[in-house]
């Protein structure tokens, strides 16, 4: 009886990588612009010069209106 001491070093790792090899055959190659994923939101800059913004608030220059990346 075999006792596998680490998580990688398992038959099923060996099965994993040919069911991967398999899956190469069939992907199409990554695009050569990366796709912007990034969520973008116009905000407002409050007087005190804070924005809020994904649950976090962030001080910056007074302006009127920004665009938050």
């Amino acid at each position: 009886m075999r006792i596998f001491n680490n998580p990688h070093d398992c038959w099923a790792t060996a099965k994993c990588r040919m069911g991967t090899q398999k899956e190469k055959a069939h992907l199409r190659p990554l695009p050569k612009i990366p796709f912007d994923t990034a969520e973008v939101v116009m905000t407002q800059v409050r007087p005190s010069a804070r924005i809020d913004f994904d649950g976090n608030r962030y001080s910056l220059p007074p302006a009127r209106q920004i665009l938050a990346k």
